[in-house]
């Protein structure tokens, strides 16, 4: 797909195309641990790869920031950890969670 950015911004990892923003992921990072809370795509830019995009971008930005714990919120997310085994050797644990600790939200 032509024209694709990502970009970071605070607590967002965003898709752009032709500097549209389409595909976001939504992390948190506290102490040692990853909270990935949520990813989203507009439903017309859906299944083209985009959500693995910011996941995989997610993901290389806490191994190249040495975090040991990854927290999952997302189902998204569960199943891209799922798909992706190999990365499970980068962490001390990945988790998922049904419900979010509103703590993580501040």
């Amino acid at each position: 797909m032509e024209g694709v950015k990502i970009i970071r911004d605070g607590s967002f990892i965003i898709v752009k195309v032709n500097d549209k923003p389409v595909s976001s992921l939504k992390y948190k990072i506290k102490g040692d641990t990853m909270h990935i809370i949520s990813t989203f795509t507009l439903p017309s830019y859906r299944g083209r790869g985009l959500a693995s995009k910011l996941m995989r971008n997610a993901v290389e930005y806490a191994i190249q920031n040495k975090i040991k714990k990854i927290k999952i919120y997302c189902s998204f997310a569960k199943y891209w950890f799922e798909k992706h085994p190999e990365y499970a050797k980068e962490f001390e644990s990945i988790e998922y969670k049904e419900d979010i600790d509103e703590s993580i939200l501040v």
